[in-house]
């Protein structure tokens, strides 16, 4: 009989060796493992769509040819309770919850500065506006400091800075009209605007 010899099929370049019964190729030189930590997607601080985050180390340049502060001078400033529920799915506190620190913060002002609990005010918040610089987590110091810049007939302009470990977070802006039992706006009490513009030094 003749036997058939089997051709050497030969291997292309670069292809790896075949497979042994030891499950091994031969010749292959296993590589390192790399034991170096990768970062995920989930670790990365990445700002929420639509919410614009300045570094706070930028806070301090100049802005339309004005020196900006980090923060600025308020006379009034409350601490803020961060809380778990108050985080979005990227462990930062939700934008929402920003609103709820300033609203935190008008309560203390007036109950310090006109000895007034809010909820026995009649008004309506008109305006707020918010502007966020950095993120805020569950672990920061987080304040809010409140100043009224001036007033007007009926309304009272606020503004804020919510700061989390002592640097700027957001700043925000809102403006509260006293209104009568109609809804119609109605003149601020004579001894409240002494009491604001004394605290105030307006």
């Amino acid at each position: 009989m003749v036997r058939r010899l089997r051709r050497r099929r030969r291997r292309p370049a670069g292809q790896r060796a075949a497979r042994r019964g030891t499950g091994r190729r031969t010749g292959h030189v296993p590589r390192r493992p790399d034991l170096r930590p990768r970062r995920s997607r989930r670790n990365q601080r990445v700002p929420p769509r639509g919410v614009r985050v300045t570094p706070p180390e930028a806070l301090d340049r100049t802005v339309a040819g004005e020196e900006v502060d980090a923060m600025s001078d308020y006379s009034f400033t409350t601490a803020v309770d961060v809380r778990f529920r108050d985080l979005d799915t990227m462990g930062h506190v939700n934008n929402a919850v920003y609103a709820t620190f300033l609203e935190e913060a008008r309560v203390a002002y007036f109950e310090r500065v006109l000895d007034t609990p809010l909820h026995a005010i009649d008004s309506v918040v008109v305006t707020l506006e918010l502007e966020f610089r950095r993120p805020v987590e569950l672990g920061d110091e987080a304040s809010v400091a409140a100043r009224v810049p001036e007033l007007g007939d009926s309304s009272v302009p606020m503004e804020y800075e919510v700061r989390a470990d002592g640097e700027m977070a957001a700043v925000g802006e809102t403006v509260q009209v006293l209104v009568d039992e109609t809804g119609d706006s109605k003149p601020i009490p004579e001894s409240w605007r002494a009491a604001i513009r004394e605290f105030e030094g307006l």
